[in-house]
């Protein structure tokens, strides 16, 4: 979408990804950065001292910004 509205680059920043998602994403993007991508992953919760749920409504109201 960011390519068609007309985007000169698109850089994709996580905390922690998967090597194999960042793999993916290198295909897609211009550049890919990400502070940790172990090779065991459980679930994204794992890195994060506190992970609380988002509910659906919470979402849909950051999206209408």
């Amino acid at each position: 979408y960011a390519k068609q509205q007309g985007a000169k680059k698109i850089v994709v920043a996580t905390p922690v990804a998967t090597v194999d998602i960042l793999e993916r994403l290198e295909q897609e993007v211009d550049e890919v950065v990400s502070v940790l991508f172990p090779k065991t992953f459980l679930g994204i919760s794992a890195f994060y001292e506190s992970f609380p749920q988002t509910q659906d409504d919470e979402v849909i109201a950051l999206m209408q910004l």
